[in-house]
């Protein structure tokens, strides 16, 4: 007899639980916070650190990112310049040139910047698959602090014949479409 009016309880608990939830649109509080990004923000498009032997793969994925970000309602974007003065490609100028570049959107009052890494850019030669990897991160600069409200990585491998660009291309396009929604 208690087993029952147990069960009869918990079965009445979750139902009153699940009735303020509609299939419609499950409404939560943001989980941004006040950092949540709008049409208006301001964004900045940091270098990305690329931790690859292929140097020009942060400059790919960077014009990708750019193509991309309309279509997310990102709208207002500057662009950090890459300095011309030291093109070796070195884990510490790699990082050097990243700090920079928050410095500088700071400098600037940019709202959020977006940032990247590339771990792996393989030519798919010799009838193998092409092979990305990279992550992504949105970062608020609300109150002159740098929080990340959203990152996400990914691997993408293409088809024999494809070309690590496309595979890249797809990947990035997978990756963002976890965005944030950009609100106007």
């Amino acid at each position: 007899m208690a087993y029952s009016t147990l069960r009869f309880m918990v079965c009445t608990v979750l139902i009153g639980m699940l009735s303020g939830c509609t299939l419609s649109k499950f409404s939560l509080p943001s989980l941004f916070g006040p950092s949540e990004p709008t049409a208006d923000s301001q964004w900045a498009l940091l270098p990305f650190v690329n931790y690859t032997n292929q140097g020009d793969a942060d400059e790919q994925v960077e014009r990708m990112v750019t193509v991309l970000l309309p279509s997310h309602g990102i709208r207002q974007v500057g662009h950090y310049a890459k300095p011309a003065a030291n093109k070796e490609l070195t884990f510490v100028n790699e990082a050097a040139r990243l700090q920079s570049a928050k410095a500088w959107a700071r400098k600037k009052a940019f709202d959020f910047y977006l940032s990247g890494e590339i771990t792996e850019w393989q030519h798919g030669e010799d009838n193998a698959q092409p092979v990305v990897t990279l992550s992504l991160t949105i970062t608020s600069l609300e109150d002159d602090e740098d929080e990340v409200i959203w990152t996400v990585s990914g691997t993408g491998t293409g088809k024999p014949g494809d070309t690590v660009y496309d595979t890249a291309r797809s990947l990035l396009s997978t990756l963002m479409n976890s965005m944030p929604n950009v609100e106007d």
